[in-house]
């Protein structure tokens, strides 16, 4: 299980790392799913209970995100319950709870602001985070790299496309 738990954070990696290339919201929001669904799929295999359903939890936001008539306050609510049930069920103490705010702030930028702010929201706040979480509280080597390289990646969309070159 290890082994493939590994390999689909690796997958996983290349999708999330090209994401943050994407000059289109919608391009980014769908190849993040995509990225989302195979770490949920690694973080199962590697036992990481709250990594998981963070992920599944994702997916389901950024299908959310693709269909306009679902990005509103109410979708919105929904999902951060979501995320609150889930610490619930998977409660280990304080950085559950950090790691479910730093979910639900991914959430709300990805439904209700620029590339811009989605992009710093991620650098400075949820992948940070998530790197913890792969290096403390599971390790997992494409979780580890994928953090690290989206934090570069993220760096490098702002030089090419400029502050204001991503989509409203």
């Amino acid at each position: 299980m290890e082994f493939w738990g590994q390999i689909f954070s690796l997958i996983g990696m290349v999708a999330i790392i090209l994401s943050y290339q994407c000059k289109s919201n919608r391009k980014l929001v769908a190849v993040v799913g995509v990225g989302a669904l195979l770490f949920a799929i690694s973080y199962f295999l590697l036992g990481q209970p709250i990594a998981a359903l963070s992920n599944i939890i994702a997916v389901i936001c950024s299908i959310a995100c693709l269909n306009d008539k679902l990005k509103n306050k109410y979708v919105f609510v929904i999902i951060s319950l979501m995320y609150v049930v889930a610490t619930c069920f998977t409660f280990e103490g304080w950085w559950s709870l950090v790691f479910m705010i730093a979910q639900i702030a991914g959430t709300y930028a990805i439904m209700f602001r620029s590339g811009t702010f989605i992009r710093n929201m991620r650098l400075f706040f949820v992948s940070p985070v998530w790197l913890i979480n792969n290096t403390v509280m599971c390790f997992t080597v494409g979780g580890i790299i994928c953090e690290i390289i989206t934090m570069v990646s993220i760096v490098i969309s702002f030089i090419r496309y400029r502050k204001t070159g991503f989509e409203k």
